[in-house]
């Protein structure tokens, strides 16, 4: 991942790489396509598989792992402007030092139309250099502000406490025991909470509870996962630019 204080790669995690891609499911979240896909911080390469989606792959990185294609930073990307149709960013935006030229970048290299699918860490703890953990709101605001429209924006199942619990401990068994202990005890939390609101008559009060649910889903999860689009050139913006 791209930072700006170590000379060695920082220690990966098991929300990143392999599960990252799979315990997060980002992949559902990208369709069957073609053209060329770039893996933003790409590791050692736990997602070129994308390949078998019909996409042409190229790994960046920092530092000279694996599946690294190409070296650089997130930053400062060493590619030409509209040349990518897919931007696949797996538990890396926390680790840019600037995300919101990483996201800058991220817009200039797709092309009009193209997507990237990404997730950010929130309530996970610190971990490998981690600059910037986000929120929903932070995540969305991010994007929307390079320029990208953010279509799709869900949670990660996996809670902050049970990262946390995790990271400290290092067991499968302990992240087994602290979901079974902690996910019905927030299922029935969110229960009480819609018991609330059916009993609140119409009203301001109703409106500002329902939006209270809503936000339930984000409040305590351990990170983002997200896919936004490069908006499509229109006829005006093709005669603007004489195509």
């Amino acid at each position: 991942m791209t930072t700006d204080t170590s000379t060695r790669p920082p220690a990966r995690l098991s929300g990143e790489d392999a599960s990252s891609w799979d315990t997060f499911d980002l992949k559902a979240m990208i369709p069957r396509g073609s053209g060329l896909c770039l893996d933003l911080g790409c590791g050692p390469g736990a997602r070129q598989d994308l390949t078998r989606m019909g996409y042409d792959y190229l790994g960046l990185d920092r530092f000279d792992t694996a599946a690294a294609d190409t070296l650089g930073t997130a930053e400062r990307l060493p590619f030409r402007s509209a040349s990518f149709d897919l931007v696949v960013a797996a538990s890396s935006f926390e680790h840019f030092s600037d995300p919101w030229a990483a996201a800058r970048e991220v817009h200039r290299i797709l092309k009009p139309g193209g997507l990237v699918v990404a997730s950010l860490s929130f309530l996970e703890p610190y971990h490998g250099h981690s600059y910037f953990h986000m929120s929903h709101l932070g995540a969305s605001k991010l994007f929307n502000d390079s320029g990208l429209l953010v279509t799709r924006l869900e949670p990660f199942e996996w809670t902050g406490i049970e990262a946390s619990l995790q990271m400290m401990c290092r067991m499968r068994w302990v992240r087994w025991l602290s979901t079974l202990l902690l996910r019905p005890v927030l299922g029935l939390r969110r229960v009480l909470i819609r018991r609330v609101i059916a009993r609140t008559p119409d009203g301001p009060k109703k409106n500002r509870a329902l939006e209270f649910l809503e936000e339930e889903r984000f409040r305590f999860t351990a990170g983002i996962k997200l896919c936004a689009q490069k908006p499509p050139r229109t006829n005006q913006d093709e005669r603007r630019c004489g195509y």
